[in-house]
């Protein structure tokens, strides 16, 4: 199994397996931000198909100044249990809303519009994922929770551990261990797992 870590090293880099990757690979990326230096180093080294997610006017701004390759497809939504829209909060301290989060309701909130994973795979016509990257700010335990009988094949998740939430962090590893996922790589609050 050959472990790299991809993308900027000072930020945005996760640690993936890369046996297998190819322009046949589909990889999903939740929560673009301002930095898709992993997204571009699966492109230019292994030709992979990425399809990114983030509905904060802070990265669609930012997006819409990059000049990025056709294997790069940025869609304005975020992914989330529900299709609709959900409140996402400013972070205090934070002078933009670079940083919204569903899960630390410490700021101001704007409703933005998400959709389940499922839904997207059917509008994209994807029946797999080879790889999920989600840095999605406390959304991930609404996906985690939410994408039963979906086939993927690595994990990648930035996992919030709030006080206030505290059982969201271990009751979500558990229903991972249970669908099959192990962690091969932990960096800071970064977790990397593989279906087995």
């Amino acid at each position: 199994m050959n472990i790299e870590l991809i993308g900027n090293p000072s930020y945005g880099a996760w640690n993936t397996i890369t046996d297998g990757l190819s322009e046949n690979s589909i990889v999903y990326s939740l929560g673009v931000g301002d930095d898709v230096s992993w997204d571009l180093e699966l492109i230019r080294k292994f030709g992979c198909k990425v399809f990114a997610f983030d509905p904060t006017p802070y990265a669609i701004e930012w997006i819409s100044k990059q000049q990025l390759p056709d294997a790069f497809r940025f869609f304005p939504v975020g992914i989330s249990d529900h299709d609709g829209t959900s409140a996402f909060f400013t972070k205090k301290n934070v002078p933009t809303n670079k940083n919204l989060s569903t899960l630390i309701f410490d700021g101001d909130a704007i409703e933005l519009p998400v959709k389940r994973l499922a839904t997207v795979m059917k509008e994209l016509g994807h029946g797999r994922i080879d790889i999920l990257k989600m840095d999605i700010e406390g959304s991930e335990y609404a996906v985690i929770r939410d994408m039963r009988n979906i086939v993927i094949r690595q994990l990648l998740v930035e996992m919030h551990n709030p006080t206030s939430k505290r059982l969201h962090y271990p009751i979500a590893r558990l229903r991972l261990w249970m669908r099959g996922f192990r962690e091969f790589a932990k960096h800071q609050e970064d977790h990397s797992f593989i279906h087995v």
